[in-house]
Parts: structure tokens; sequence; C-alpha cells
């Protein structure tokens, strides 16, 4: 019985990894990388997330510490979740220190009241893209493997 359990678990897994490279392979399908293009700054959060108080938080923080950018929020709906997206960087690199500025201010999510939270920068050709797709997972297995170690 054991051996069968251990056989299970080992099959399962290869079909969790077969399930994982084929929504990578759709990933890399879907996304692409341009560096020099405008970019966002995403922040996605779950549904119950009170997504005009973030708002309100991240346009106070703009004023805060970016107050010489004309920088605008705006959201979006992606099915599960809803993304907050900064605009826009002119490029990855300014979207990145943006990324690193708001990180480390906790303020942003109060009164929020969100449970999971994903954070990334993101192309503006590649947001289009995620709105249309929806699916937070794929981009951030592109995100995770392209963008990320940049």
């Amino acid at each position: 019985m054991a051996y069968l359990s251990k056989t299970d678990e080992t099959v399962k897994e290869q079909e969790e990894q077969i399930i994982l490279e084929e929504k990578q392979a759709e990933a890399e399908e879907l996304y692409s990388l341009d560096e020099s293009s405008n970019h966002y700054y995403a922040l996605v959060v779950d549904n119950n997330a009170d997504i005009n108080q973030l708002k309100f938080n991240i346009i106070n923080f703009n004023l805060d510490i970016f107050s010489k950018n004309n920088f605008d929020v705006a959201s979006d709906d992606l099915g599960a979740y809803q993304i907050v997206r900064i605009i826009q960087m002119k490029t990855m690199q300014e979207a990145f220190n943006y990324q690193s500025s708001i990180s480390n201010i906790q303020d942003i999510f109060i009164d929020v009241n969100t449970t999971e939270t994903y954070s990334f920068v993101i192309s503006a050709e590649n947001y289009n893209t995620l709105v249309k797709d929806k699916s937070v997972e794929k981009y951030l297995l592109f995100y995770n493997k392209y963008i990320q170690i940049q």
C-alpha cells in the first residue's frame, strides 16, 4: 500500500509539472520583454479588497513622494482579482525604482482589507494582454523567469 501511494504521489507531481510547463509555454507566447517601452507598476489584490481605498492611498503616496511626476492611477477587473496600475513610467528601470519606493510603505494597505497581493512591473503591451487573458498566474510565470531578475 505504501508503495502505491508513493507512486500516486509521483504521478501527481509529474502531472503538476507538466501543467506548469504548459502554462509557462503559454505565458512565453503571450508576453514579451521590452525594457525600453512604457511600463507600469501593477498591484494585484483579491476581490474583497477596497480598490477605491487602495487607489486613494497610492495617490497620496504619489503626491508625497513623486509630486513632480504626473503618475495616473487606474484599475481593471481580472475576474478573481482586481489590478491597480500606476501609469506611466518611460522605462522598465523607472518602474523598478517606483516599485522599490512603494514596497517599503505599509500605509498603502491601510483600510484596504486584502488577503492576497502581488506586485510587479509590466510593460503597457503586456498589461493589455494580461487584462484580456485575466491570468495573473501566467504573467507571474513570465515575470519571474524574464523580468524579476533584471
